[in-house]
């Protein structure tokens, strides 16, 4: 036989000895195999915005260990993200697409599919939310199957006051978060011991932007309580009840175990206002004066009458045409009838 055939021999029998397989062919000369996504274990596709961190790509056991690199693009006109290694903050929709780098029996792999990240707003993660009216009571109950509630507002100024009326639940939390879901300072107590009581709380904010508040009890109480906000610090309804005082003309008033203070309103036409009362069965008590925003004007000053000495009327300076409000409390628990007005002189009507 000659050498030319001899070699063409050898050849056709390493072709019958050393079959190709159609797996062979799907990777390279050397038989090492390629990634693909159902090689991989992939999570943390849902997540919140501002607080996302990379999703987890975890190779199957048996399959590539090479290192793998993920990158993140947005998904749509509604989500501009150029392509990149760094996780998005905002809320969107992101196709995640990555690479594997080769390892020993495996190829490299890029463009492989790891499904979209879904970024959600924080909002969407505080439960359904009752809105607040400027100034008007919202009704709330904390009960052993629902302990904590949420409201949110959207702030008319930089200071706003909450105020809560309590009902059969008189202590608990108030938290405020912004419209990202951010605690914004600690939780609050408000409370009403029937000794002492703190029922309203001021919450720096910026006016236009919303706001959350969470309402909890102390400890494992329930009940149920009004809740409100404002600017001033008297709660809803307390200036606008306030009686009107008209110059030289007594006001009925009383103090009972249900009503313990009143609330009277008049406009100054002068620099000086004297304050007089005519006691009934009521003869220690009170007056306090606040502006038209419902701010103290100085301190509570007690008029009283007794077999011995009497105080009853003070003067206060004011500006003329501005309307200024006053408190009557009782001394200590007291309860009673009284006779209120003012005029500019320190002689009673």
């Amino acid at each position: 036989m000659s050498v030319f055939g001899l070699a063409v021999g050898f050849f056709l029998a390493g072709c019958i000895i050393n079959p190709k397989t159609e797996e062979e062919d799907n990777n390279n000369s050397s038989g090492n195999k390629t990634p693909t996504e159902t090689d991989y274990t992939i999570g943390n596709l849902d997540q919140i915005a501002g607080k996302v961190t990379a999703v987890t790509i975890k190779s199957n056991s048996g399959k590539s260990p090479g290192a793998v690199t993920i990158y993140y693009e947005g998904k749509n006109d509604d989500t501009p993200y150029a392509k990149s290694n760094t996780p998005p903050q905002t809320s969107g929709v992101y196709s995640v697409n990555f690479n594997v780098a080769a390892a020993k029996g495996w190829n490299a792999a890029s463009g492989l599919n790891a499904g979209d990240l879904i970024v959600n707003s924080p909002a969407s993660q505080i439960p359904v939310s009752a809105s607040l009216v400027y100034n008007v009571w919202a009704d709330g109950a904390l009960t052993s199957a629902n302990n904590e509630q949420w409201f949110k507002f959207t702030a008319t100024a930089s200071t706003q006051n909450i105020h809560v009326k309590f009902g059969t639940l008189a202590d608990l939390y108030i938290s405020l978060y912004d419209k990202d879901a951010n605690t914004l300072g600690n939780s609050i107590e408000l409370y009403d011991t029937g000794y002492s009581s703190k029922t309203y709380t001021s919450l720096t904010v910026t006016s236009g932007q919303t706001y959350y508040i969470k309402v909890t009890p102390y400890g494992s109480r329930t009940g149920i309580y009004q809740i409100a906000f404002n600017t001033i610090y008297q709660a809803p309804g307390i200036l606008e009840g306030a009686a009107t005082l008209t110059a030289e003309n007594w006001t009925n008033g009383v103090i009972n175990a249900e009503n313990n203070e009143n609330w009277y309103k008049f406009t100054a036409t002068a620099g000086t206002h004297y304050v007089h009362v005519k006691f009934g069965t009521l003869t220690d008590l009170y007056v306090r004066l606040y502006d038209s925003n419902g701010s103290t004007l100085g301190d509570s000053i007690e008029l009283y009458e007794t077999s011995y000495s009497k105080i009853t009327y003070k003067s206060f300076m004011v500006t003329s045409g501005q309307t200024y409000y006053i408190k009557v409390t009782p001394y200590g628990s007291r309860t009673g009838t009284y006779q209120i007005t003012l005029n500019t002189s320190t002689t009673a009507p």
